[in-house]
């Protein structure tokens, strides 16, 4: 009769543990910028199209992998690339972080960019 309660009672908190172990969950974190870099008042900014880049996902347990400026840098330049852009204009950056808890707490975290790719030519308009 013991042994009934007790099955009775550790079932449904094994259930809760089994449930609570194997459910995850991801996190976003964006901003928007005006430009990826200085664009000079005389300048001609000519659009030429969406990019899109993000890097490799990186695995870690117990923290979130954080990206370098080099990184990012380089993640910036292989959106630019896809359309041979100067600048990125109006782009939307997202640090993305997926939590799966099993056992001990695995992460995978990724760096997104995507905005609109435009050549800046330096102009000879005068500044007023």
């Amino acid at each position: 009769m013991k042994t009934l309660k007790a099955l009775n009672l550790c079932g449904p908190l094994l259930a809760a543990l089994v449930v609570a172990s194997v459910s995850g969950c991801t996190m976003k974190m964006g901003l928007r910028n005006t430009n990826t870099k200085f664009v000079y008042p005389n300048s001609n900014v000519t659009p030429l199209g969406p990019v899109k880049a993000a890097t490799e996902q990186r695995f870690t347990v117990f923290s979130a992998a954080m990206f370098d400026a080099k990184e990012i840098d380089e993640t910036i330049a292989k959106a630019l690339a896809q359309k041979g852009g100067d600048v990125l204009v109006n782009s939307k950056i997202v640090y993305k972080v997926t939590l799966i808890p099993i056992i001990l707490p695995f992460m995978f975290s990724s760096y997104e960019v995507e905005g609109m790719a435009a050549k800046m030519v330096v102009g000879k308009q005068e500044l007023q």
